[in-house]
Protein backbone atom coordinates (compact mmCIF):
# COMPACT_ATOMS: atom_id res chain seq x y z
CA UNK A 1 0.00 0.00 0.00
CA UNK A 2 1.62 3.59 -0.88
CA UNK A 3 0.81 6.15 0.69
CA UNK A 4 0.56 9.73 -0.74
CA UNK A 5 1.16 12.82 0.47
CA UNK A 6 -0.65 16.14 -0.60
CA UNK A 7 0.98 19.49 -0.31
CA UNK A 8 -1.48 22.26 0.35
CA UNK A 9 0.71 24.84 0.93
CA UNK A 10 2.25 27.73 -1.28
CA UNK A 11 6.22 27.64 -2.26
CA UNK A 12 8.64 30.39 -1.96
CA UNK A 13 8.29 30.96 -5.60
CA UNK A 14 4.43 31.28 -5.99
CA UNK A 15 3.94 33.58 -3.06
CA UNK A 16 6.87 36.36 -4.88
CA UNK A 17 5.19 35.96 -8.08
CA UNK A 18 1.38 36.98 -6.47
CA UNK A 19 3.04 39.74 -4.30
CA UNK A 20 5.02 41.01 -7.72
CA UNK A 21 2.09 40.61 -9.51
CA UNK A 22 -0.35 42.44 -6.78
CA UNK A 23 2.77 45.84 -6.67
CA UNK A 24 2.51 45.72 -10.51
CA UNK A 25 -1.58 46.35 -10.06
CA UNK A 26 -1.67 48.08 -7.70
CA UNK A 27 1.06 50.66 -8.81
CA UNK A 28 -1.03 50.45 -12.30
CA UNK A 29 -4.36 50.74 -10.85
CA UNK A 30 -4.00 53.27 -7.99
CA UNK A 31 -3.02 56.14 -10.12
CA UNK A 32 -6.02 55.77 -11.90
CA UNK A 33 -8.52 55.62 -8.77
CA UNK A 34 -6.68 58.73 -7.52
CA UNK A 35 -7.38 60.66 -10.95
CA UNK A 36 -10.81 59.54 -11.08
CA UNK A 37 -11.86 60.20 -7.43
CA UNK A 38 -10.23 63.81 -7.92
CA UNK A 39 -12.58 64.21 -11.67
CA UNK A 40 -15.61 63.15 -9.55
CA UNK A 41 -14.79 65.49 -6.93
CA UNK A 42 -14.40 68.28 -9.06
CA UNK A 43 -17.34 67.79 -10.62
CA UNK A 44 -19.67 67.69 -7.45
CA UNK A 45 -18.10 70.59 -6.03
CA UNK A 46 -18.95 72.52 -9.75
CA UNK A 47 -22.52 71.23 -9.25
CA UNK A 48 -22.63 72.97 -5.59
CA UNK A 49 -21.23 75.87 -6.74
CA UNK A 50 -24.10 75.68 -9.53
CA UNK A 51 -26.77 75.29 -6.92
CA UNK A 52 -25.50 77.61 -4.76
CA UNK A 53 -25.81 80.19 -7.21
CA UNK A 54 -29.19 79.21 -8.81
CA UNK A 55 -30.41 78.77 -5.14
CA UNK A 56 -29.05 82.95 -4.97
CA UNK A 57 -30.68 83.82 -7.79
CA UNK A 58 -34.03 82.25 -7.62
CA UNK A 59 -34.59 83.61 -4.05
CA UNK A 60 -33.60 87.20 -5.64
CA UNK A 61 -36.12 86.63 -8.38
CA UNK A 62 -38.81 85.70 -5.60
CA UNK A 63 -37.90 88.43 -3.21
CA UNK A 64 -37.50 86.10 -0.60
CA UNK A 65 -37.17 87.71 3.02
CA UNK A 66 -37.44 91.01 0.66
CA UNK A 67 -33.27 91.00 0.00
CA UNK A 68 -30.39 90.68 -2.51
CA UNK A 69 -28.96 86.79 -2.37
CA UNK A 70 -25.75 86.11 -2.52
CA UNK A 71 -22.77 83.21 -2.80
CA UNK A 72 -19.72 83.59 -0.83
CA UNK A 73 -16.21 81.70 -1.46
CA UNK A 74 -13.95 81.77 1.35
CA UNK A 75 -11.56 79.54 2.52
CA UNK A 76 -13.15 76.03 2.14
CA UNK A 77 -16.74 77.00 2.15
CA UNK A 78 -19.20 78.42 -0.44
CA UNK A 79 -21.83 79.64 1.31
CA UNK A 80 -25.26 80.87 0.27
CA UNK A 81 -26.48 84.09 1.72
CA UNK A 82 -28.50 86.55 2.49
CA UNK A 83 -28.03 90.42 2.12
CA UNK A 84 -26.51 93.11 -0.10
CA UNK A 85 -23.07 91.26 0.71
CA UNK A 86 -20.98 88.67 2.22
CA UNK A 87 -19.64 91.08 5.05
CA UNK A 88 -23.13 92.60 5.87
CA UNK A 89 -25.41 89.40 5.21
CA UNK A 90 -27.94 88.10 7.65
CA UNK A 91 -26.01 84.53 8.83
CA UNK A 92 -29.24 83.08 10.36
CA UNK A 93 -29.72 82.34 6.47
CA UNK A 94 -26.18 81.01 5.79
CA UNK A 95 -26.48 77.34 3.90
CA UNK A 96 -22.84 76.13 3.77
CA UNK A 97 -21.08 73.80 1.47
CA UNK A 98 -17.13 73.08 2.10
CA UNK A 99 -14.85 71.60 -0.18
CA UNK A 100 -11.26 70.49 0.30
CA UNK A 101 -8.35 72.38 0.85
CA UNK A 102 -6.81 70.96 -2.25
CA UNK A 103 -9.10 73.04 -4.28
CA UNK A 104 -8.83 76.22 -4.52
CA UNK A 105 -11.87 79.10 -6.11
CA UNK A 106 -11.07 82.23 -8.05
CA UNK A 107 -14.06 84.36 -6.86
CA UNK A 108 -15.17 86.22 -3.63
CA UNK A 109 -18.53 86.38 -4.47
CA UNK A 110 -21.41 86.89 -6.55
CA UNK A 111 -24.60 88.61 -4.91
CA UNK A 112 -28.06 88.77 -7.17
CA UNK A 113 -30.32 91.84 -7.19
CA UNK A 114 -33.74 91.59 -5.65
CA UNK A 115 -36.85 90.61 -8.08
CA UNK A 116 -34.22 91.24 -10.98
CA UNK A 117 -31.82 88.17 -10.36
CA UNK A 118 -29.40 90.20 -12.01
CA UNK A 119 -25.68 89.78 -10.63
CA UNK A 120 -23.65 92.85 -9.39
CA UNK A 121 -21.53 92.24 -12.43
CA UNK A 122 -20.55 89.45 -15.07
CA UNK A 123 -18.44 86.77 -12.84
CA UNK A 124 -15.90 83.92 -14.03
CA UNK A 125 -15.57 81.30 -11.22
CA UNK A 126 -12.56 79.35 -11.83
CA UNK A 127 -12.38 75.83 -9.72
CA UNK A 128 -9.08 74.51 -9.35
CA UNK A 129 -8.58 71.45 -8.52
CA UNK A 130 -5.53 68.87 -7.81
CA UNK A 131 -3.69 68.42 -10.37
CA UNK A 132 -4.37 69.66 -13.49
CA UNK A 133 -8.21 69.34 -13.34
CA UNK A 134 -10.19 72.95 -13.58
CA UNK A 135 -13.68 73.92 -14.13
CA UNK A 136 -14.80 77.32 -15.49
CA UNK A 137 -17.97 78.45 -14.58
CA UNK A 138 -19.37 81.70 -16.01
CA UNK A 139 -22.38 84.32 -14.36
CA UNK A 140 -23.53 86.26 -17.04
CA UNK A 141 -24.82 90.16 -17.19
CA UNK A 142 -27.60 88.58 -17.54
CA UNK A 143 -27.71 86.17 -14.34
CA UNK A 144 -27.12 82.76 -16.50
CA UNK A 145 -24.97 80.14 -14.76
CA UNK A 146 -22.60 78.40 -17.63
CA UNK A 147 -19.88 76.16 -17.10
CA UNK A 148 -17.35 75.34 -19.43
Amino acid sequence: MKIRSVNTGFSLIELLIVIAITTILGATIGPMGSSLLNRNTLRTKTDEVIIALQGARINSIAGKENSNWGVHFGSGFITLFKGNSYASRDTSFDERFAYPNSFSITNTEVVFTKVTGLPNAANTIVLDGSGSLQRTILVKTSGVVDVQ
